[in-house]
């Protein structure tokens, strides 16, 4: 049109010769063609509007510069009105179809995961035969060679400040490291030694408790868990778990004491203390029941410039476990000794199995009879 015009041309004319021929069609995309305007009859006026078609609708001649001078794109393009029933219908184009989407792939195992799950095997099965009565000697000797045998010794060095010294790189009395957590990778390779040799360990380190108070512990701790209406699931969760301590402490001017007759503690967020660390296996283990009552005595207690009990100071702990114990907390009742030189410690634990047994009991429903009069 725009060269059109330069040549000389008149726009209506033009504007009158493309319309008759071309209608842009701006929904396909697609040209249509229309049939060309009646010629008029000799001696018939004129109308001063003659029209074309567009879409179905009369259009007059007037607005033709205006519709095809607003075309843009490739082609002259008709402003949007309602299609021509008679127009071509538009092809929808078929999308491909999606592949199905792969499976993702399976991680393979590091070798030391396949150890710890190995172990996880190991101490599942001892503790299965260990309570039917039918624990094996075979079984039993291949469990303590490779799995008690490398953690015991690390455990030990837990229990004095000389002998974990290089935990937190000590030299002149100064701690030059700070962990946040015990870092040994022998310990982290098993969730817990099992009720047997766990019982072996902490006997052969002199914790294991003499049973004179180990009834009141029970009744309290599963008192406790009846209350807060802990389901007896064949697994339990850390945070359902409940421990009893007892302590008595005498500090060091012979006057002042520290007397815990009957505590039972759950799931806790006690003061932390550098010398009682958790043991990291498969989750975050710091707020076990049995680490958070021994640093609850703690919490209780006057400490030195070094971050443990003041010297001088005395006490007797007994810590009992409604679960056995995980290698966490295991590692804790080792470590006490490292926060108080002057106490000793007595734990005593019952398995899961055992303790189950005494909670989630339903009683028979009230039921009250009216005698109709």
């Amino acid at each position: 049109l725009k060269v059109a015009l330069a040549l000389g041309g008149t726009k209506a004319g033009m504007a009158d010769l493309i319309a008759d021929r071309l209608v842009a069609a701006p929904a396909c995309g697609k040209w249509q063609a229309i049939a060309p305007r009646r010629p008029q009859a000799d001696g018939a006026s004129k109308s001063p509007h003659s029209y074309i078609r567009q879409g179905g609708q009369r259009t007059p001649s007037s607005m033709r510069a205006k519709l095809i001078a607003g075309g843009f794109c490739s082609g002259l393009l008709i402003s949007r009105s309602r299609r021509s029933p008679r127009a071509l219908p538009t092809e929808v184009p078929r999308e491909n179809p999606r592949a199905p989407a792969r499976a993702p792939r399976e991680r393979k195992m590091t070798e030391m995961e396949k150890q710890a799950d190995a172990i996880v095997h190991a101490v599942v099965a001892v503790e299965l035969l260990d309570w039917h009565g039918k624990l094996g000697s075979t079984l039993e000797s291949a469990f303590r060679k490779c799995v008690y045998m490398p953690a015991f010794p690390r455990l030990q060095r837990l229990t004095s400040r000389e002998l974990s010294s290089e935990d937190f790189q000590i030299s002149n009395g100064v701690k030059h490291s700070r962990p946040s957590r015990v870092h040994d990778s022998t310990l982290e390779k098993q969730f817990t030694l099992g009720n047997v040799f766990t019982s072996e360990a902490l006997e052969k380190m002199g914790r294991l408790a003499n049973a004179a108070w180990d009834p009141l512990a029970k009744y309290r701790s599963r008192q406790e868990l009846v209350l807060a209406e802990t389901q007896p699931e064949e697994d339990p969760s850390a945070k359902d778990l409940v421990a009893f301590t007892q302590s008595h402490v005498s500090l060091p001017n012979g006057q002042d004491t520290h007397t815990v007759a009957d505590r039972a503690v759950g799931h806790n967020d006690a003061t932390r203390c550098i010398w009682v660390l958790p043991v990291f296996v498969d989750h975050d283990r710091s707020a076990h029941a049995e680490r958070q009552a021994l640093l609850l005595l703690l919490e209780a207690l006057p400490l030195d410039d070094d971050e443990g009990v003041v010297q001088g100071a005395t006490g007797h702990v007994r810590v009992y476990a409604s679960h056995t114990p995980c290698i966490s907390c295991l590692s804790s009742m080792c470590q006490f000794t490292r926060a108080f030189e002057g106490a000793t410690l007595e734990v005593a634990f019952d398995t899961w199995r055992q303790t189950r047994r005494w909670i989630g009991l339903v009683g028979p429903a009230d039921s009250h009879s009216e005698e109709e009069g």
